[in-house]
């Protein structure tokens, strides 16, 4: 994606002779290129807990080269857990052996977001069997991560024990969604069952598929679910026992209640969590690049600051690609702080503070072949420091589509230093229904770039309709 769009910038450069550029003045960069306040020295550690279980908000990966040393760092970091001795800090030793088998973990958790996102986006006029095979599938993929992060003995916990070390982890983010609903997502289910992982997995992905289909969760349907997922051998015994289940379920289900604020956080779960799941799947495969990784849970009042600190061994450096669409590569080294700030209700913009620390650095450089040609032809784009990322997404009619991801970074000092580039996608989406499918189709796709060098704001757009 990134490469043909390059193309076609640097084709209608070809063509029409250049991109479009205006001169800007100061006052009008200030306008575009700020940086919002990082909140991280202001707002303190929060203090996190579930059905009356005490979890860590801080949790520090550092590696460690010995897998022997790293499992009994994670078995005694899961004592500690489970024995509410971990306070507000938990530091686990982790080898490049167990990151590959966490990545896989976390690469299954995405899966599960992206079929929960399918189930909660499909038509209200989708039928029973359709909303019943998405939701289904949904659960079926959850239970082999329940498998792992919450194992029934110990020849599981020695199979795989950093998976379930992630256990109390992904319990604690349930528990911030949970706070976000102002406790209608985890409503109904007993403390007991708020402690146990696949109890409260179970829940998250019900209470998302009944919310699609404008209905409340039936009582007793979780712990149904719950025993049917214990009980099955295997992925489509599971699917066949639920499948019908769950349609007679739909069937017996109340209206939704009204006031329900399940819609908007699972709106904004959806947008963030797959790409920052990614984010985590490559750190974790270049964990024998790293020093150590922090995610921690403070609060600002009322709202919720998430900060990752990741740390680089030295002259080393990790790259992330293809996060989002035309995204230029970036590279981090040395000491970072990623904060993710609440949603602005003004612009409704979700903001991404990068913070160098001792000396760190990060990093976008338009490399490849695309970027070169773009470089090349079109606009004197060049390598530059990252500073925040703004995400937007939304759409100003049904059945339209925006996204708009804008990097504000530096080149050097001086008032003339600001660097900001835009991409821009917006595309119209129509529902098709066949005999045997319901599904989603773009028909027009609107693109635009923006690169902002002071005293000059390149603009591209671009347009294609189906059938183009």
């Amino acid at each position: 994606m990134r490469t043909v769009a390059a193309a076609a910038i640097v084709g209608a450069v070809l063509v029409g002779g250049c991109i479009p550029r205006g001169q800007i003045s100061r006052e009008e960069v200030s306008r575009y290129w700020y940086l919002h306040d990082d909140p991280w020295a202001k707002a303190r550690p929060a203090e996190v807990s579930i059905g009356g279980w005490p979890l860590p908000s801080k949790w520090v990966l550092r590696r460690e080269d010995s897998v022997v040393w790293a499992t009994v760092s994670i078995v005694r970091a899961v004592d500690r857990l489970q024995e509410h001795r971990a306070g507000n800090e938990i530091v686990i030793g982790v080898s490049p052996v167990h990151t590959n088998m966490l990545a896989d973990t976390v690469t299954d958790v995405r899966g599960v977001i992206e079929r929960l996102k399918a189930v909660a986006e499909s038509p209200a006029s989708a039928d029973a069997e359709t909303w019943s095979s998405a939701a289904a599938g949904a659960l079926v993929a959850t239970e082999e991560i329940s498998r792992l992060a919450a194992p029934a003995d110990e020849a599981a916990r020695d199979a795989d024990p950093v998976a379930w070390t992630a256990g109390p982890f992904m319990t604690m983010l349930a528990k911030l969604l949970d706070e976000q609903s102002h406790g209608q997502l985890l409503a109904g289910l007993a403390e007991t069952d708020q402690r146990q992982l696949r109890n409260v997995l179970v829940r998250v992905i019900l209470r998302v598929a009944f919310a699609a289909a404008g209905r409340g969760v039936p009582e007793g349907l979780n712990r149904r679910v719950v025993d049917a997922m214990r009980q099955a051998q295997g992925e489509q015994a599971l699917s066949a026992k639920l499948k019908p289940m769950l349609a007679e379920a739909l069937k017996a289900a109340a209206p939704a209640a009204s006031g329900d604020e399940l819609a908007g956080v699972f709106e904004a779960a959806f947008k963030i969590a797959p790409p920052a799941l990614e984010v985590l799947a490559a750190l974790l495969r270049q964990w024998d690049r790293m020093d150590s990784l922090a995610v921690e849970l403070r609060r600002l009042g009322a709202e919720s600051v998430v900060s990752v600190t990741l740390r680089t061994r030295p002259r080393r450096q990790v790259h992330f690609e293809k996060l989002f669409f035309m995204q230029p590569p970036l590279v981090l080294r040395g000491s970072c702080r990623v904060t993710v700030l609440p949603k602005d209700p003004a612009t409704r913009e979700r903001c991404v503070l990068i913070e160098p620390i001792d000396g760190g650095a990060a990093q976008v450089r338009f490399a490849g072949l695309g970027w070169s040609l773009v470089r090349l032809f079109a606009v004197p784009i060049s390598t530059a420091a990252l500073r925040e990322v703004r995400v937007w997404s939304g759409g100003g009619s049904p059945g339209v589509r925006a996204l708009t991801v804008t990097l504000l970074m530096q080149a050097g000092s001086g008032p003339d230093a600001a660097r900001l580039i835009a991409f821009h996608d917006v595309r119209a989406v129509r529902t098709v229904r066949s005999a045997f499918e319901v599904r989603q189709e773009t028909t027009r796709k609107r693109l635009s770039f923006t690169y902002l060098k002071p005293p000059y704001l390149y603009s591209y757009r671009r347009g294609k309709d189906a059938g183009e």
